[in-house]
C-alpha cells in the first residue's frame, strides 16, 4: 500500500518509533506527513479537561495521502488506556449551535478540539497566572437561517463566521478575546475541508496554534488528502 520512495522520516513508525514519540518530538513535521483525526464518536462524549492522549493508526484503507503521491499513516487522537504510550493534553468540547470552552495552562503542551469544518475557534487573554481560555464555537444555525433567505453558499458560510465571532466576543468580553480562528483561515472556496486545529504551547504562557487542513474520506476516496499545516496564532 505504501509506496517505496516515501521519505526516511516516514518510515520510521514501522521502524520502532512510534507516532506519540514523534510527535512530541516535533509536532509539527508530524502533522505535515500524518493526518490527525480528532473526529470521533468519543470526542464528542470528551468532557473538556486535561487529559493522557495517544495516537492510534487508522485502517491503511483510510490513509494520508501526501501531495507527491506518496501514502501514509493517519493517526486517531484518542484517550490512552493503561500504559499505552501518551501525552498530556487539554481537550476542548464541541456542541452543534452552541460554545464549549477549557481553560489551558503549563500543566500540558499541547490542546485539541473536535475536527473544525466551518467552526470558530477562540482565543483568550492571559490571566494572572498565565492561564488562557480557549472556546469553540458552532453557529450553525445562522448559516441556515440565511440561506431559507436566498443566500449564496458564501452569503451562508459568512453568516455563519460572523455570528461566531459574535459568539466569541461574548464569551471573552471583547477586549480579552486576542485570537479568532475562523473558516477564513482554513477553509477553501470550492472545496470540502476539514482541519485538525493543534495549539503548541512554546515558553512559559505562550502558545502557537496551528490547523492542518486535507480533505476527508469520501465514498469514492477512503484515503484522506493532506493539504498543508498553517500556523494561525503566534504568541
Amino acid at each position: 500500500m505504501f509506496g517505496a520512495k516515501k521519505r526516511r522520516y516516514l518510515n520510521q513508525l514501522g521502524q520502532g518509533a512510534d507516532a506519540v514519540t514523534l510527535f512530541q518530538t516535533d509536532p509539527v513535521r508530524f502533522m505535515k506527513s500524518q493526518v490527525i483525526i480528532v473526529g470521533t464518536s468519543q470526542a464528542v462524549n470528551r468532557a473538556k479537561g486535561l487529559y493522557n492522549m495517544t495516537l492510534e493508526a487508522e485502517d491503511v484503507a483510510q490513509c494520508t495521502l501526501l501531495e507527491d503521491g506518496s501514502e501514509n499513516y493517519a493517526f486517531t487522537l484518542r484517550e490512552a488506556l493503561g500504559t499505552e504510550p501518551s501525552f498530556s493534553a487539554f481537550w476542548c468540547p464541541y456542541q452543534q449551535d452552541g460554545r464549549k470552552s477549557v481553560m489551558i495552562d503549563r500543566q500540558a503542551d499541547f490542546v485539541f478540539t473536535f475536527t473544525m469544518d466551518g467552526c470558530s475557534l477562540g482565543l483568550g487573554s492571559r490571566t494572572a497566572t498565565g492561564a488562557r481560555l480557549v472556546t469553540h464555537v458552532n453557529c450553525a444555525w445562522a448559516g441556515d437561517q440565511a440561506k431559507k433567505k436566498g443566500a449564496t453558499n458564501a452569503q451562508c458560510r459568512l453568516a455563519q463566521a460572523q455570528a461566531q465571532l459574535g459568539q466569541l466576543q461574548m464569551k471573552h468580553h471583547a477586549p480579552g478575546l486576542r485570537a479568532v480562528i475562523g473558516p477564513a483561515q482554513y477553509m477553501q472556496e470550492g472545496v470540502t475541508l476539514a482541519a485538525t486545529t493543534v495549539g503548541i504551547r512554546k515558553t512559559k504562557d505562550n502558545w502557537n496554534f496551528y490547523v492542518q487542513r486535507y480533505i476527508p474520506s469520501s465514498m469514492m476516496e477512503m484515503r484522506r488528502k493532506l493539504l498543508d499545516v498553517v500556523e494561525v496564532y503566534k504568541a
